[in-house]
């Protein structure tokens, strides 16, 4: 096993004690600041989405964006910030809200919008068409001096012409992968559909380039391979989604278990779990050039992996993983890893960094990079399976 000197410091995250925490996020906005985000559960069915700047390895006090008592609120799934290109005074937040009624996967992507520096929040329209119908695994990028891109899973197409479905199963069509266009005003506009069958309930990752904004995500064939795909927006139009890699992983359900994507100047890096082959494996693919043309993949060395993957470029010449791995299926926690690899897929270090339940709310912990340094977010649960948000600032040694 490689492993590397890392210093771990643990960051202070301004939340009382009492409140349970969970599905952290971090932004990097276009002016360099790093944003953290999160969902608070008050009381009862009352939620909050509240969100930080870190400075200085200090976190600013937190700010509620949005609460409500009838959010949907689950590990996979969860809110995001993302800041405007033109002023760090423009933000807009996502969050799900359930549809009145009884159906448990009917809730809308809803949009908050400031433009106060985060003084001030307003709940805008839902990013999408008013079906009745699932919406969500949102991915925010800066786009333009006034825009923000929005790519999400749409299942209008599930609704029968009843105007029904058969809650989180098929229904009588597929999953979408669509996107728009946000304005500091709260306005939603070229929507556009990039994928017209996709899985249902894996995250979508994105990152920006100097070609446009890239796209990655589970796709779903017309006989149940689930592989993940890719694509760019240029001139205004979505490439037509490939392969990253041909797995041809056959499953009748969705795995939840998106691909990260990470990008520094054209070079792209991706990580995605598959059990192609009967196996759980973790994969690494570096792109070979600027276009979306990728080399073979990398296996990761894992030994019970339930995946989760995130990914961050540490700088031009390496690229951090994290991801979970437990030394049994049976065991009730699993450990957080960090792998490290140079651009050429040398692997330099692999360290276990923090462990979490091994429970499906633990969620997905996320990874960022930001002036060299790397910082990880995730849920613990502890004894009494109450759920709070880490932060860690990893340093390695050069």
């Amino acid at each position: 096993m490689v492993k590397d000197e890392l210093t771990i410091t643990e960051l202070h995250i301004p939340v009382a004690r009492h409140i349970q925490t969970e599905t952290p996020n971090w932004h990097l906005s276009p002016q360099d600041n790093l944003y953290l985000t999160w969902t608070s559960h008050l009381s009862d069915s009352l939620y909050g989405l509240n969100y930080s700047s870190l400075h200085n390895d200090t976190f600013t006090r937190a700010t509620i964006i949005s609460t409500g008592t009838d959010w949907f609120v689950n590990w996979a799934d969860f809110p995001s910030i993302a800041v405007f290109p033109g002023s760090e005074l423009n933000l807009l937040a996502h969050f799900l809200q359930k549809r009145p009624g009884d159906k448990t996967y009917d809730y809308d992507v809803k949009l908050a919008l400031s433009r106060s520096g985060g003084d001030e929040w307003k709940v805008i329209d839902s990013l999408h068409d008013n079906a009745p119908a699932e919406h969500g695994f949102v991915s925010l990028v800066p786009f333009s001096y006034d825009k923000i891109l929005a790519m999400w899973l749409d299942g209008r197409a599930m609704i029968s012409a009843e105007g029904d479905h058969n809650d989180h199963d098929h229904g009588s069509g597929s999953m979408q992968l669509r996107s728009a266009l946000v304005d500091i005003q709260g306005g939603v506009s070229q929507p556009q559909i990039i994928d017209d069958r996709v899985c249902e309930c894996c995250q979508t990752d994105a990152t920006m380039t100097p070609k446009g904004p890239v796209l990655i995500y589970r796709n779903r064939s017309n006989d149940e391979e689930r592989d993940i795909y890719i694509t760019r927006l240029e001139s205004g139009q979505w490439s037509d989604p490939k392969p990253v890699c041909e797995d041809h992983w056959k499953i009748n359900g969705c795995p939840v278990n998106g691909p990260a994507i990470a990008s520094i100047n054209s070079q792209l890096a991706v990580a995605w779990y598959t059990e192609a082959g009967g196996k759980p494996t973790i994969k690494l693919s570096f792109s070979n050039g600027p276009d979306l043309n990728f080399g073979p993949p990398l296996i990761i060395d894992t030994k019970n992996t339930p995946g989760r993957v995130s990914i961050a470029w540490i700088d031009k010449d390496r690229v951090a993983i994290s991801l979970l791995d437990k030394d049994s299926k049976e065991s009730p926690t699993t450990s957080i890893y960090l792998m490290i690899y140079s651009k050429e897929g040398h692997l330099i270090s692999r360290n276990m960094i923090a462990q979490t339940s091994a429970l499906r709310k633990s969620g997905f912990p996320v990874l960022t990079a930001h002036q060299g340094q790397l910082y990880l977010a995730y849920t613990s649960i502890s004894q009494d399976n109450k759920t709070s948000i880490k932060a860690k600032k990893i340093l390695m040694s050069q």
